[in-house]
């Protein structure tokens, strides 16, 4: 019972992550006029009526890319919704969190399957097995020596099965039913382009090129030391150390080959763009999770992956519940550095066919979860091989944030 009780303790704390602050902010353009300048901060402030406004009505009537009927997504109970708005990270890194998870795990009386990775190039990166890593790093190896480049993510797609992805395509039905973002978004000469009624959008010049280089600036004054590789929770990622998670069975290949680091609001260079944020989505502050920034350097990939988990009502051998507030109904992944010619590293969701090659200030937002809660199947994406230094920021946002307005209608 004791074991028991430290072992749930220990998954709490596993994310625990530290963050530093500074007290610059980001420079105004210098190319708007001080009124329009002036006008844009009072918008992005909230202080005045236009379209798409933090002060409007949130309008969570969503449109059902495979039907027109009317579908009512308000849960049934509401009892089970927690707020972890408020979680402070710990001081210790999260690689030593993790490092103690699993002594403790294995101490307990747990076993690490050999598919998730302890060591190697790949630790602590995801989950495969190492007859495909050494297949496919000896690929690399034979492409080099002719002059050819290594492409990770296409060998992994191609080797292996995607647990999650494989188990969602046996459903015979899904809700389809998608938050409705502020597609008239035009601050700063942005536009946005719908690229699937699945849920994907382009959103050209959502930052402008100082707002993104103020957060480059940004990520680069953190010591390497905070900087995370790697995942660590694929497939089930807010379930990873589950006893059934650890006994999947196929051939799961998951990797992340980058570093991040997580960055509370009041971060330089965060404060415009969480505003930039809630007048596109229409979804409020609280419902955000702080911002994250990642950077692949050349020969640096994500493969396929899902922005948050399948849940019970879906699959009822997950124990992951549909109806919590912080899962994720968007991800707004947003370009700093730009995409030339042979620089990889483009965005790619396989089983739409869409390949997103972003422009520095370019953002690409898609819909990992529906308004019930469940996962969106379609929202598998990749992260290409990167030939040359890429820099994005990620924002997620819970769909807690349909309940509360659905609750209020």
């Amino acid at each position: 019972m004791v074991a028991n009780i430290l072992f749930s303790v220990l998954l709490v704390n596993v994310c625990a992550i530290s963050t530093s602050k500074h007290e610059a902010m980001v420079a105004p353009r210098s190319d708007a006029s001080p009124s329009g300048e002036k006008k844009r901060n009072l918008l992005l402030q909230g202080r005045v009526r236009a379209s798409g406004s933090v002060n409007d009505k949130v309008d969570v009537l969503a449109t059902d890319p495979d039907s027109s009927s009317d579908n009512n997504n308000e849960p049934d109970d509401m009892s089970d919704m927690t707020d972890n708005n408020n979680y402070e990270p710990d001081e210790q890194s999260e690689q030593e969190a993790d490092d103690w998870l699993r002594v403790s795990f294995v101490h307990g009386g747990g076993k690490i399957p050999s598919s998730l990775l302890t060591t190697g190039q790949y630790k602590n990166m995801g989950q495969c097995p190492m007859k495909i890593i050494d297949e496919m790093e000896l690929e690399c190896k034979s492409n080099a020596s002719k002059g050819s480049s290594c492409k990770r993510t296409q060998f992994i797609q191609s080797h292996s099965e995607h647990w999650l992805h494989d188990q969602m395509s046996k459903q015979k039905s899904e809700s389809g039913v998608l938050w409705k973002i502020n597609e008239s978004y035009s601050l700063d000469g942005a536009k946005v382009k719908m690229l699937s009624p699945r849920g994907v959008y382009l959103i050209e010049g959502f930052l402008t090129a100082r707002e993104a280089d103020a957060l480059v600036e940004t990520y680069n004054m953190e010591s390497d030391h905070d900087k995370k590789p790697g995942i660590g929770c694929p497939v089930l990622r807010h379930d990873c150390w589950n006893p059934q998670f650890l006994t999947y069975p196929g051939e799961h290949c998951e990797l992340r080959h980058a570093t991040s680091k997580w960055f509370p609001d009041e971060e330089q260079g965060v404060p415009p763009v969480k505003q930039k944020l809630e007048l596109l989505t229409r979804v409020p502050r609280k419902f955000q999770e702080h911002l994250q920034m990642s950077k692949y350097e050349p020969g640096d990939f994500f493969s396929a992956h899902f922005d948050d988990d399948a849940c019970h009502d879906q699959l009822p051998g997950v124990s992951e519940k549909c109806k919590m507030e912080d899962r994720r109904m968007l991800t707004v992944l947003t370009y700093l550095t730009d995409h030339t010619e042979g620089s990889g590293g483009a965005t790619y969701f396989p089983d739409l066919d869409i390949r997103i090659k972003g422009k520095k200030g370019d953002a690409v937002l898609f819909m990992p979860v529906y308004l019930d809660g469940t996962l969106n199947p379609h929202m598998m994406h990749v992260g290409e091989d990167a030939f040359a230094t890429k820099m994005i920021a990620q924002n997620w946002f819970g769909v807690g944030a349909a309940w509360q307005q659905a609750a209020k209608m």
